[in-house]
């Protein structure tokens, strides 16, 4: 009786500890962050006025931001800035879906406010009666009065256009200030995690995949240009002869020479 315990206690200590030994540790923030940002964030940033509008992925970005505080609560003392940071990015991309949102429906006010098209409209009265002469002049002030009409309101379509195309301009300038932001976000969130893998091992994390920056530089990317902070930290990619190719918010960008 006694054997058939034992027997029984060992096979259930075997298999805790091989069930122990099959859990995976959780992905690193910085992988998610990155997928995220690979199957979204273009979609964010991207110009507004779209005949269709974009899907905003706010409960994709909830849901991060819930995993990282339960994660980074259970984490040891030298992990838990990589979640802080972690978080900090979930909230920066949250405040601009809040942005784009803003920027649409002002938008959306602009064009349902159209520019008045009648300033200026003098109109005079034509007579009712009268011979040849009265007829030739209020046909003559009837048509001249259709062209100043016409003409007036070719000019506030013409400001509505300027309206509309000042306000798209202006959310693509903020959207890549946005973009700069939430890339200096991340880069702090995997200097984090290089800081705690460096703590918990005490050796130096590897750089060979890896480039930080000594100066500012301006990249290309998918919606203009944007630029990067001295002292960011960037996956490199690829090196060759011709440069060095980084991923940065999700995309391959070559650094200038």
């Amino acid at each position: 009786m006694r054997a058939t315990r034992s027997v029984i206690i060992a096979a259930g200590l075997l298999f805790a500890t091989t069930a122990l030994a099959q859990q995976k540790p959780p992905p690193k923030p910085s992988d998610l962050l990155a997928l995220f940002f690979h199957n979204h964030l273009d979609r964010i940033l991207s110009p507004i006025g779209q005949p269709k509008p974009v899907p905003l992925p706010r409960a994709r970005v909830t849901q991060l931001r819930e995993q990282f505080i339960d994660h980074g609560s259970k984490a040891p003392e030298p992990k838990k800035p990589m979640y802080e940071a972690a978080i900090a990015v979930c909230d920066a991309v949250s405040a601009a879906m809040d942005e784009r949102e803003k920027a649409i429906a002002s938008l959306q006010g602009s064009a349902a406010v159209h520019a008045p098209s009648d300033l200026g409209a003098h109109r005079k009265d034509i007579p009712s009666r009268g011979g040849l002469g009265t007829a030739i002049l209020a046909g003559a002030t009837l048509g001249r009065e259709a062209h100043e009409e016409a003409n007036r309101k070719q000019e506030a379509r013409q400001t509505d256009n300027f309206f509309t195309v000042q306000q798209k301009n202006q959310w693509t300038q903020r959207a890549l200030q946005l973009r700069q932001q939430i890339d200096a976000l991340a880069a702090r969130e995997r200097d984090a995690e290089r800081a705690a893998e460096h703590s918990i091992s005490g050796d130096a994390p590897p750089a060979a995949n890896t480039i930080t920056l000594d100066k500012s530089i301006q990249v290309k990317v998918k919606y203009g240009t944007a630029t990067i902070q001295a002292g960011t930290t960037l996956p490199v990619i690829s090196r060759d002869a011709n440069g060095v190719v980084v991923q940065y918010m999700g995309e391959n960008v070559a650094l200038p020479p």
